[in-house]
């Protein structure tokens, strides 16, 4: 009997842009902010990029414009986005459907944005991370708080929306971390909304997260959810 072939991730089929209509490329100018904020904290000296899951390539477009990049390299498992990323594809900036993992290249700085929740084997997948990159950035949603738990709806759309597979609170990204050989530099909370380029009315919507995110940002995360985390690592 013929085995049949494996079937393709949503990712890889279609299916996921075909449901979020941008693949999130809305979020890029925040990512992006966030990412150089991180990295201009470190004065962290940067020749080589690499984005894993990098989707239409916005985000890396921008911190490549940002920073004297020699080499930023794009790598999504979806033909559909790596054909969108590619149309901003110029000298040192490329973008490759290709597995970073099997390339044999190393980067200064490896990131990986909202993208290990998605992956099956997430903890291969960050274990991976640190042969490709001497650094590691990471931007993780915190899925689990004590408003998500009690509503439920915000795990359900979690997993029905954004595709997320596994869920995370700061002591437990944490935890994978450190359990996956990472070492922690440096983190801080994200929250869309609470930067002010955002829509008035986005950015009302979170007030209740911007407050806990300056007076006691563990304790908003814990709570109120909404939270993700901008983690440097080595």
């Amino acid at each position: 009997m013929t085995p049949s072939p494996p079937t393709k991730s949503i990712y890889e089929s279609g299916e996921y842009l075909a449901q979020t209509k941008t693949w999130h490329e809305e979020d890029a100018p925040f990512k992006a902010k966030n990412i150089l904020k991180m990295l201009k904290r470190h004065d962290i000296p940067l020749h080589s990029v690499a984005d894993v899951g990098c989707g239409t390539g916005a985000v890396l477009d921008i911190v490549a414009q940002e920073l004297p990049i020699d080499r930023a390299a794009g790598f999504d498992i979806s033909p559909q986005v790596i054909e969108i990323a590619s149309r901003r594809a110029r000298p040192g900036l490329v973008f490759s459907q290709s597995n970073p993992f099997d390339s044999g290249e190393t980067f200064d700085l490896a990131m990986a944005l909202d993208v290990f929740e998605h992956v099956e084997d997430y903890l291969g997948f960050l274990k991976r991370m640190r042969v490709i990159g001497r650094r590691q950035l990471y931007h993780i949603p915190l899925d689990l708080s004590v408003q998500g738990l009690l509503r439920r709806s915000g795990i359900l759309r979690a997993r029905s929306q954004l595709g997320h597979l596994h869920y995370f609170t700061r002591d437990t990204a944490f935890e994978t971390l450190a359990y996956t050989g990472h070492r922690v530099s440096d983190c801080f909370y994200t929250t869309l909304g609470y930067d002010q380029e955002m829509p008035a009315l986005r950015r009302l919507a979170t007030l209740p997260r911007r407050l806990a995110l300056s007076v006691a940002p563990d304790v908003g995360a814990t709570l109120l959810g909404g939270f993700s985390m901008m983690v440097l690592c080595e």
